[in-house]
């Protein structure tokens, strides 16, 4: 979280593993004004120090994902057509995607 904190921080970060201590861990390296967005439920709670939020005015919020009839919302919105572009790609040539 230090190299992070030393681009500034992340303006969002998306936690999708289902681990409590390593979700409690991210706070850390949110910027200002930052959100820690929870899509994933683990078993125990989150251990995340009240000042590291309030200090750096950054939010924790909680965001159902993969929910019993998703499904079909994300065809209707056409998700099931959607990809990802995973193909590694030299800093120089992202045209601005990073």
């Amino acid at each position: 979280m230090k190299e992070l904190q030393k681009l500034g921080g992340a303006r969002v970060i998306l936690a999708t593993a289902p681990d409590s201590k390593a979700i409690s861990s991210m706070t850390d390296g949110l910027s200002p004004n930052g959100k820690l967005l929870v899509v994933a439920a683990p078993g125990q709670p989150l251990d995340i120090n009240p000042l590291t939020l309030i200090m750096g005015r950054r939010s924790v919020q909680g965001w159902p994902s993969g929910l019993p009839g998703f499904g079909r919302y994300g065809t209707l919105l056409g998700a099931d057509r959607c990809a990802p572009d995973d193909r590694a790609v030299p800093a120089g040539e992202s045209g601005g995607r990073l």
